[in-house]
């Protein structure tokens, strides 16, 4: 079965949704900011207190996720492309997935509105509401501004960039959006 074709989890897998609860990234850097955080960020905590919980509740969903997807994660053969470790795996909303690619995308030096174009060819992406997507990206935002600050590792400031770019592009996209419809 190809990666893009969906079907409900067979077994128990944790959920991505209680997960995401218990981590509330953006309600824990509130509490204790890091000192170089992002001021637009500062200045905008309580909205993105309130993006990250519609996200936690959008994340929800019976779909086996890898949350994980990066370079040495995905082997790629003469027969196609395997998804090997599968240690964060969830259930959730199969949109998950795509989003997460989308930071590694502008990470690896794609512009935003590159790495979304990127994303809506995979089916579960194409029918995911503007504003869950703005919401995926002020929660992966903050779970990378998060890691950064308690668990510093070398590449994770450039995610740390790379999110921030994503929501604030989404978080743009929305106040610039026509009046009425699905915004944001």
């Amino acid at each position: 079965m190809g990666w893009f074709e969906l079907t409900a989890c067979p077994g128990h897998v944790p959920s991505l949704a209680e997960q995401w609860g218990r981590l509330a990234a953006w309600r824990r850097l509130a509490k204790d900011l890091p000192p170089g955080v992002d001021p637009w960020a500062r200045d905008h905590l309580d909205e993105l207190v309130a993006g990250e919980a519609r996200a936690i509740e959008l994340v929800a969903g019976d779909h086996l996720v890898h949350t994980d997807l990066h370079s040495l994660n995905i082997l790629v053969a003469d027969h196609g492309a395997r998804v090997v470790d599968w240690a964060w795996s969830r259930r959730g909303n199969p949109a998950v997935d795509t989003a997460f690619l989308i930071p590694r995308l502008i990470a690896a030096g794609h512009e935003p509105d590159a790495a979304e174009r990127w994303a809506e060819a995979m089916l579960c992406w194409q029918g995911t509401p503007a504003a869950t997507r703005t919401a995926f990206a002020i929660a992966i935002w903050g779970i990378w501004q998060l890691l950064e600050r308690d668990h510093p590792l070398p590449h994770r400031a450039a995610l740390t960039a790379a999110a921030r770019a994503w929501a604030l592009h989404r978080l743009d996209q929305r106040d610039h959006a026509p009046t009425g419809g699905d915004q944001g």
